[in-house]
């Protein structure tokens, strides 16, 4: 079976480092790496696809929107409604940025 590939912007792995380290769930947001389409999921993510060797390929994006060189891995356990909310920042620093 051929490997997708998405990408997740960097602030959800500045966010859930420890959670990622632990090889837990995480709720996110991924982007299919071509169509650009929004996915909400939960998932399993490393960044070294070693650790998820039957895991798609996971694309990080930095801060000024570029892909970084290596990729990681992401093993999606479910794909979440679009009405599920998921935040980067914790909602008081939301606010305040408003």
């Amino acid at each position: 079976m051929e490997k997708r590939e998405y990408e997740l912007s960097q602030l959800f792995i500045e966010k859930y480092h420890q959670e990622i380290e632990e090889g837990k769930e995480i709720q996110i947001e991924i982007r299919d790496h071509f169509t650009y389409e929004g996915i909400k999921v939960k998932a399993v993510v490393s960044l070294d696809p070693e650790k998820i060797p039957d895991g798609d390929i996971l694309w990080i994006r930095n801060l000024n929107e570029m892909v970084m060189p290596d990729p990681g891995a992401i093993k999606i356990v479910e794909e979440l409604d679009e009405d599920v909310e998921i935040r980067i920042r914790p909602k008081e620093q939301t606010e305040y940025l408003l």
